[in-house]
């Protein structure tokens, strides 16, 4: 079957990570945000999200789910949103960007959420819970 989103020029991906009805937030130079990164160059959005979500949250996953891709015109991106499950949390080391890790209540998201554009992030966050 044919990858329907292989046509769209995803310049990113992140996630929604949950533990326990817990949200994974991380913590960079921008402030409270999801994990999430830049793809590399023949790298599946997928195989990004995964890498970033270790690299950052120090957590691996489960049950990957694509939830969409928003476009972002004025900055020429396109964002690949996903969920997932923890499925094992590591000691967190503090490297590349990242400065803290915290699991937070997903009520609290709206107030803790310092990354990009907050509602557009709230809605896709409402739809995974939905899933």
């Amino acid at each position: 079957m044919q990858d329907p989103y292989a046509d769209k020029k995803i310049t990113c991906a992140c996630a929604f990570v949950f533990d326990n009805q817990k949200l994974l937030m991380i913590k960079n130079k921008r402030g409270w945000d999801i994990p999430g990164g830049t793809r590399e160059i023949d790298e599946h959005p997928d195989d990004t999200v995964e890498r970033e979500i270790l690299e950052e949250g120090y957590v691996t996953i489960k049950n990957l789910k694509r939830l969409r891709i928003q476009e972002f015109p004025k900055l020429n991106w396109h964002i690949a949103y996903y969920s997932a499950e923890v499925d094992k949390i590591l000691p967190f080391k503090g490297e590349y960007e990242i400065s803290e890790r915290s699991f937070i209540a997903v009520s609290d998201f709206k107030d803790f959420y310092t990354g990009g554009d907050g509602e557009i992030e709230h809605e896709i966050l409402m739809q995974a819970l939905k899933k």
